[in-house]
């Protein structure tokens, strides 16, 4: 990724000192944003199975994990972003891209960002980490590099995430490899008018595995692991009242990290492999979100949604599935310009892991608070 970040610098340095030889008023333009985020929460986390019944904590977080630095660049047909995420992130860099505009209608963009499956942007849950009811009828999005061209309202991406989201430890590693994998693909359509929003979006992923034929010798066989998706979503405004829902399904989606569980056993979502036929299982999913606004004055609006997921597996011993459902309710307070304050409660609960058993739930009740500038 760093390799990337310099290849883009060089891009913008490299571009823009060639159309300065050529277009000598032209302007280079710059600009910075940011946000900082505070919260406060107190957690009921109830796992009976685990061990970990009915248990207490509250949680302050002075600067969370959503604060963000960045800058915007813009030069004749070339602009960018690079943005920082300096709290608890493994890679400090959240955001950085190009983008060259080669006609009006057409970009072609290099580098980091958002990918394309999704549409979670509307639905305001800001407790467990800013959730958003990802996992919980949303799919997860991912910052991740990539190759996205745009055409009006369509863009197709070539992601170049080099290893599997699943955990390697759940096969273990000494039968299971990954031999190669092939980059992601997603397109969407999205299109935009003042009240509203609607997006198409579809994906694919695919990993090649060598598995082990015995532990006693190293004989491999080769097995395919894939995924396909696709999902839709809409937000109407009407005024002093908007909607937002989204649907999607596939399968696999815990293989590239689409869908997995947050707080409890990830390996629900992970597909098994068959001995006798060379081949993994298939996880399918159908995940469905939605949520509502009230705009009550003009300094406070009433948010509530929620979300549904669930999955089978496609095996004779794993014929049930995990089942997640959240819902939330938050009172966005505009206590200065730029400035929010928004208690909210939230109940996220996993109803069924993959033999169909309950798993457990979490209450949070608490404030967040942002700061834009």
């Amino acid at each position: 990724m760093r390799l990337l970040l310099i290849i883009i610098i060089y891009m913008f340095t490299f571009l823009t000192t060639v159309y300065a030889e050529g277009i000598p008023k032209q302007k280079f333009d710059i600009s910075f944003y940011g946000q900082i985020d505070m919260s406060f929460f107190y957690k009921h986390n109830n796992e009976p199975n685990s061990g970990f019944h009915n248990t207490d904590r509250f949680s302050l977080n002075l600067v969370e994990t959503e604060t963000l630095f960045g800058a915007e660049f813009s030069y004749n047909k070339l602009s960018g972003v690079l943005e920082l995420q300096p709290v608890a992130s493994a890679d400090i860099f959240k955001l950085y891209y190009a983008t060259y505009n080669f006609l009006d209608d057409l970009s072609l963009t290099i580098g980091k960002d958002w990918t394309l499956a999704g549409f979670s942007e509307y639905f305001t849950q800001y407790s467990d980490g800013y959730n958003a009811l990802w996992r919980y009828g949303a799919l997860i999005e991912q910052r991740l590099p990539q190759l996205r061209l745009t055409w009006k309202n369509f863009s197709f991406a070539v992601i170049l995430a080099s290893d599997p989201e699943f955990d390697m430890d759940s096969y273990s590693p000494t039968i299971f490899q990954l031999n190669n994998y092939i980059p992601r693909f997603e397109l969407a359509y999205r299109y935009e008018r003042d009240n509203f929003i609607y997006k198409i979006y579809a994906g694919y992923a695919g990993y090649n595995m060598k598995v082990k034929q015995s532990i006693s010798w190293d004989i491999y066989d080769t097995a395919y692991l894939q995924s396909f998706y696709i999902g839709a979503g809409v937000m109407y405004d009407f005024g002093r009242v908007y909607i937002s829902m989204n649907v999607f399904m596939g399968t696999n989606l815990g293989i590239w990290g689409g869908l997995a569980d947050k707080n409890w056993d990830t390996e629900n979502y992970l597909p098994r492999y068959i001995d006798t036929s060379s081949s993994f299982t298939y996880v399918g999913s159908l995940g469905v979100a939605a949520s509502m606004g009230i705009r009550l004055i003009d300094i406070i609006e009433l948010t509530f949604g929620g979300g549904y997921t669930t999955s089978s597996h496609d095996s004779i011993t794993l014929n049930g599935g995990p089942v997640q459902f959240s819902a939330y309710i938050n009172l966005p307070i505009s206590i200065a310009e730029n400035f929010y304050l928004i208690p909210e409660i939230a109940y996220y609960e996993q109803t069924a892991d993959k033999y169909h058993r309950y798993v457990g739930s979490d209450f949070f009740a608490g404030v967040y608070t942002v700061i834009y500038f």
